[in-house]
Order: structure tokens, then C-alpha cells, then sequence
């Protein structure tokens, strides 16, 4: 009796289907990536150079009471540093979510950016500084909110939503 053998491709299971991801997704993601390495560069620059002093007692970093500002210059560099950090490790969380497809950093990554949009329009408003990041925020923000980034983190259109108009509906308007 000879046992019955089987072609390769029969044993075989096909591979899962999935579908591509996005570019958008990958651009968003490894620009979170940049902004948050780029903060730590930030940081350690001023660690490095020796402006920065770590062993600050509260009276070094608080200004005298006739000052108008709050804290003194090396309490304010202490504290840049902090929030640098502090804030490059929540953009690493929000791009490695962000790029592992997960729904809750498509909220924090538009959350974030449009905190800082708003921050930017305020520098704006109140220096002389350029727009260049506030443009580039803003083309973040449409390429998240793209049609194929929403359905690959599962945001979808709702029922009472307008549909959006293809560019041919948009220009035949009666």
C-alpha cells in the first residue's frame, strides 16, 4: 500500500491578505520619530555644553521676588530640558502607536498636532517668527486625516457626515 502523497501547493496555506499600509502612515509616523529624536538632540546638546546644571537648589531656579520673570536662566534651561524630554517620550509612544496602526495614536497624533498648530499660530501672532512649521503642521494634518490613513486606523465617515465630493462633483455644481 502506498500512501498517497500530496502536491506541495495542496499543503500549503495561503499567506493572510493584507492590505498595504498607507504611505502617508509611514511619513507621519517617521516624522514623529524625527521630531522626537530631534527634541533629544535638543536636550543633550544643552546637557552637553555645560549650561545646564542638574544639582540646582529651589533657590538657584525661582527668581527673586522684584524680578518679573519666574524662574531664573538656569532654572529655565533645567526646565526646557525637562519638557523637551518629557515630551520626546510621549511622541515616541504616539509614533511607535502610530506606526503599529493602533486607533489611540491616530487621536494623540491629531491632538498633537493641532496643539501645536495652535501654539505655532500664537508665536506667530505674537513674534516676527516664520510659518514654515505652522505649514508643515498643517500638511500633517490633512495627510492624517487622508480617506485611506482614516479607514486603516478605523476612524470611518459617519451616517450624518457629508460625503465628501470628488474633484469633478466639487467644479459641477448647478
Amino acid at each position: 500500500m502506498t500512501p498517497s502523497v500530496q502536491p506541495d501547493s495542496a499543503l500549503q496555506t495561503p499567506p493572510p491578505s493584507k492590505t498595504p499600509r498607507p504611505p502617508a502612515i509611514t511619513v507621519v509616523g517617521l516624522m514623529i520619530f524625527f521630531v522626537a529624536l530631534l527634541n533629544i538632540g535638543i536636550a543633550s546638546l544643552l546637557v552637553l555644553s555645560g549650561q545646564v546644571a542638574f544639582n540646582l537648589a529651589a533657590s538657584d531656579m525661582i527668581a527673586p521676588l522684584e524680578s518679573e520673570q519666574l524662574l531664573t536662566e538656569e532654572g529655565d534651561l533645567l526646565a526646557t530640558v525637562i519638557i523637551l524630554v518629557i515630551f520626546s517620550i510621549v511622541l515616541l509612544i504616539i509614533g511607535i502607536g502610530f506606526l503599529r496602526l493602533e486607533r489611540w495614536a491616530w487621536v494623540a497624533a491629531m491632538t498633537w498636532l493641532a496643539f501645536s498648530l495652535l501654539f505655532e499660530l500664537a508665536t506667530l501672532y505674537t513674534s516676527e517668527a516664520t510659518a514654515i512649521s505652522s505649514g508643515f503642521a498643517i500638511v500633517l494634518i490633512f495627510m492624517i486625516n487622508s480617506a485611506d490613513v482614516r479607514r486603516a486606523f478605523g476612524i470611518v465617515r459617519r451616517q450624518h457626515e457629508a460625503t465628501p465630493l470628488t474633484p469633478l462633483e466639487s467644479i459641477d455644481r448647478h
